[in-house]
């Protein structure tokens, strides 16, 4: 297991000048605090970057169509279901 937190996404800010980023955080375990949480700190790492390095999206749930063959849900698990889930995350508002 490895926890990242803001520090490890301030090492976007050794990117190019002007580099447009969307980083993936994993729903695969469906553990909603988690991603929410990761989420948050990559938004607040970007915050303070500068040099034009800029955070585009957060992509929630990477590669959700192998969670049914991965083990992270069973093997009838629907893209469906994955919308169902995704709506229900958290949005931010700044």
């Amino acid at each position: 297991n490895i926890t990242a937190g803001e520090g490890f996404y301030k090492l976007a800010s050794h990117l190019p000048a002007n580099t447009q980023v969307i980083w993936g955080v994993n729903l695969g375990t469906y553990n909603i605090t988690a991603a929410f949480l990761e989420a948050r700190a990559i938004r607040k790492a970007f915050k303070d970057i500068g040099n034009g390095i800029t955070l585009r999206a957060v992509e929630i749930g990477n590669e959700p169509d192998l969670y049914g063959n991965n083990g992270h849900r069973s093997s009838n698990w629907t893209i469906e279901e994955y919308v169902e889930q995704c709506v229900v995350f958290p949005c931010f508002d700044d």
